[in-house]
């Protein structure tokens, strides 16, 4: 995924990428890649703990990443559809 991104940011184009990585924020070898050069929806800065909203009972396994710094703001949603909670970005 991360090469993905990484080509896609080259050719000048803004990336946010995510999902159900299945992975918790105690997992940082495996998510640490992740926040090379880009940030955690709704991370307040790049250097804030990795921490979020819950999105799968009291755990937190779902991620969107984004470019550090532009204005973007997430929010975790209960969509009664699924056993997790989704998480809704907004660019600006």
């Amino acid at each position: 995924m991360r090469e993905n991104v990484d080509t896609l940011t080259a050719g000048g184009y803004t990336t946010c990428y995510g999902g159900d990585l299945n992975t918790t924020t105690q997992d940082v070898s495996y998510l640490s890649t992740l926040y090379t050069g880009h940030q955690e929806c709704g991370q307040p800065t790049p250097a804030s703990p990795h921490a979020g909203e819950a999105t799968d009972g009291g755990n937190k396994i779902d991620y969107i990443f984004g470019p550090q710094g532009p204005s973007y703001a997430c929010r975790v949603i209960d969509s009664g559809l699924s056993d997790h909670r989704m998480i809704n970005l907004t660019t600006s």
